[in-house]
């Protein structure tokens, strides 16, 4: 009851993007304060600068929220090899696979953005799309009423 008379509590915390880079912030600034502000500051700069540069769609916003924490993880994973190096052999390749696949990881999404935001969008399809994005999770398409498999109908 409380979600649905104040729904701006859920953007504050139910936002998984948001919860999983402070985990990673955390998990880098190991304790310090100081270096984690930093991080929030720096994340924050980093997303605003690529919305800058974006059409504003909802799908470029999920986009940043990967990169960002796609951006985090590849700087945690390099910070674990530096941090590492008196472990054996086999923890520093497993290291550096984690490393290299954070950094794939990393430069698709950012592949992806840059391809989305050359789309040039006109305002009617934006405000399409916005529309699409404020949707309730629970409509079911026409498809899924046919076969049985919508969300009402396998709930009940």
């Amino acid at each position: 009851k409380l979600l649905a008379e104040k729904p701006e509590l859920i953007g504050a915390h139910g936002n998984m993007s948001v919860a999983t880079q402070m985990q990673w912030m955390r998990a880098i600034a190991g304790g310090d304060y100081f270096q984690l502000q930093c991080l929030i500051k720096q994340i924050k700069h980093l997303k605003e600068n690529l919305f800058a540069d974006s059409n504003g769609t909802f799908a470029e916003q999920m986009l940043i929220e990967l990169i960002a924490t796609e951006w985090l993880q590849l700087h945690y994973h390099q910070q674990q090899m530096i941090l590492d190096e008196r472990v054996s052999i086999e923890i520093r390749e497993f290291n550096l696979k984690k490393l290299t696949a954070s950094f794939n990881r990393y430069l698709k999404s950012m592949g992806a953005l840059t391809s989305l935001t050359q789309v040039k969008f006109t305002n009617a399809m934006r405000q399409a799309m916005q529309e699409v994005a404020r949707l309730p999770q629970e409509s079911s398409t026409p498809a899924q009423e046919e076969d049985g498999s919508s969300p009402q109908k396998s709930a009940a």
